[in-house]
């Protein structure tokens, strides 16, 4: 016996469209989730290979920096061995406007800035200096030179360290380039080039200094200088006798630069009254670098870090 279909009521049609229609709705939700999904999966994708093969480029070119120009933290100008194989040392800059959006741009020489990233959020650069550390019972080489071209003569030479009060570097821990068998104790102290200018080019005499703790006034260093406008070179050693890090003082009047290990941690290169100036670290030891890309949906954040293997000074 055959069973009659029932009729579907206006109540039992409205429902089934009304769930037909949500169905679809969710469909069409959930579908354009996963295509949203996927294409900010895709643009992180892209964002990350960019930034990424700008950081490359500058921690490859910044490795080998010999000095830096100028440094911030949106902008890093080194010198570089040789880029272009010229064999010549080249200048390079990376810099970053602030405006999100903008590139990240190099420069060789100021020959025009080109993009490395085209689009960034954000980049910084931070520096790290290493301390003076030195360790007992080695040697370090070290050099001062001094120049007064007016007035009062004053140069003194000092340290400090954890278990090592600020004093005027002993003669025991100094040792001199060439040795002098008729010097004060025993040969201990800095070879001394006495030159009778300021630029280092009329020597006249050469001996060793027990220490460098020299204030002459208005006099003269020695018999064949005059008591102006002369010039001193100290060259040697220094040998701790204590582990640790170590800061350097010099009281001068008028211009010094002091090396040690051949790192440049003093430079007062000017006429100037009686000032003391102090090196704590031996350059430039490491950069830090971030780089932020892509948009504020898919922001990308990348940080790296360049050991520098001149350990540059700062120029200028």
């Amino acid at each position: 016996m055959r069973r009659r279909r029932r009729a579907v009521t206006l109540v039992e049609l409205i429902i089934v469209v009304m769930l037909t229609g949500t169905v679809m709705l969710t469909v069409g939700y959930v579908t354009t989730q996963i295509t949203s999904g996927v294409a900010n999966v895709d643009r992180r994708s892209q964002a990350q290979t960019e930034a990424a093969l700008a950081m490359v480029r500058i921690r490859n070119e910044l490795e080998y920096a010999t000095s830096i120009v100028a440094l911030d933290s949106k902008r890093i100008s080194f010198k570089h061995p040789d880029v272009n194989g010229d064999n010549q040392v080249d200048t390079i800059t990376y810099e970053w406007s602030g405006v999100g959006g903008d590139p990240i741009t190099r420069e060789i020489n100021e020959g025009g800035k080109q993009p490395v990233l085209d689009r960034c959020r954000s980049l910084t650069f931070r520096s790290a200096r290493r301390p003076i550390t030195l360790i007992a019972g080695r040697s370090y080489p070290l050099k001062l030179e001094y120049y007064d071209n007016t007035g009062l003569a004053t140069c003194v030479l000092k340290w400090s360290a954890r278990g090592v009060s600020k004093q005027v570097v002993p003669s025991a821990c100094l040792r001199p380039a060439s040795i002098d068998p008729q010097a004060p104790n025993g040969g201990a102290g800095l070879t001394g080039q006495y030159y009778d200018n300021i630029d280092f080019t009329d020597l006249r005499l050469t001996r060793t200094d027990a220490v460098v703790d020299f204030d002459w006034g208005y006099s003269r260093p020695a018999l064949l200088i005059d008591d102006n406008t002369f010039s001193i070179r100290w060259t040697g050693q220094v040998c701790p006798a204590i582990t640790g890090e170590y800061t350097f003082y010099v009281t001068s009047d008028d211009g010094v630069r002091l090396w040690v290990n051949g790192m440049l941690v003093i430079d007062n290169w000017t006429d100037h009254t009686s000032t003391e100036d102090q090196g704590a670290s031996m350059g430039l030891w490491r950069i830090d670098i971030g780089i932020e890309a892509g948009s504020a949906e898919v922001p990308v954040r990348l940080d790296g870090a360049v050991n520098l293997v001149n350990r540059p000074g700062m120029e200028g």
